[in-house]
């Protein structure tokens, strides 16, 4: 997980640096907001891949899933949701309680998704 943060971070730092030695600055606040969409960009791959991982590590977790008596229905269902970074995209799996006869999305409850939420709360506050 270190790892694929830090390439992000590296190719990052290489885009802005081939951007300023290429073009240079000779408008700040053109370079600026440049430098802002690929922080953005560089947060919303960092955040897809933490989302990525979280899933996995609750798919692997058997013991846990066991105990709650959920069973997985369907694997990477794919979701998406407009954050202040811009459009977050992940995939989650599906499981079904064998105690309440429901489904539920344990990645969806574990980061505060909501069922159909589509826009996240900060977003719809700045709206």
């Amino acid at each position: 997980m270190e790892c694929i943060i830090q390439q992000i971070a590296l190719d990052l730092a290489r885009k802005i640096t081939e951007k300023w030695i290429n073009d240079g600055i000779t408008d700040l606040d053109l370079f600026s907001a440049d430098v802002t969409e690929d922080c953005k960009q560089s947060a919303v791959a960092i955040v897809e891949a933490i989302l990525e991982q979280m899933n996995k590590q609750i798919r692997e977790d058997k013991e846990a899933r066991k105990n709650l008596g959920l069973a997985i229905k369907e694997k990477d269902r794919k979701r998406e949701i407009l954050t202040t970074l811009g459009q977050i995209h992940y995939k989650r799996d599906y499981y079904q309680s064998k105690y309440e006869k429901s489904y539920v999305h344990l990645l969806a409850s574990a980061i505060g998704v909501r069922g159909y939420e589509r826009i996240g709360d900060t977003v719809s506050a700045i709206l």
